[in-house]
């Protein structure tokens, strides 16, 4: 089965069960091709971070 492949909520559905039955982080990584932070994320319920891009304004006197 192509992990990778799959729709989102499904993958990340397979991911949880095996770390469930004792698959580790790297293990997985390995396995499915998925980068280990995304098995992180996706293991330990932490959404992606977000940054935001801020233009410095400069106003004159």
């Amino acid at each position: 089965m192509d992990v990778q492949n799959l729709e989102k909520n499904q993958r990340n559905k397979i991911i949880k069960e095996l770390c469930d039955q004792g698959a580790g982080f790297s293990q997985l990584a390995r396995i499915t091709g998925i980068s280990y932070g995304i098995i992180q994320r996706v293991v330990t319920d932490q959404s992606p971070l977000i940054y935001y891009s801020y233009t410095a304004k400069h106003y004159s006197v």
